[in-house]
């Protein structure tokens, strides 16, 4: 997982989806401090899975 800021991602957006599409994290920084993360679609469905499951255990 990579991090960017986003001053710079503003002008590289296009850019940034592909790579999400194609399977890449990425996480939006202000100032060095993580604001946000861009992740492909599945994975958050496979996240929020996963943790349904761990919580019924």
């Amino acid at each position: 997982m990579r991090t960017i800021e986003i001053d710079d991602a503003e002008s590289r957006f296009d850019e940034l989806l592909t790579e999400v599409e194609n399977g890449e994290s990425i996480i939006l920084t202000r100032n060095g401090q993580p604001v946000t993360r861009f992740i492909p679609e599945d994975r958050v469905k496979e996240d929020v899975a996963a943790a349904i499951e761990e919580g019924r255990k």
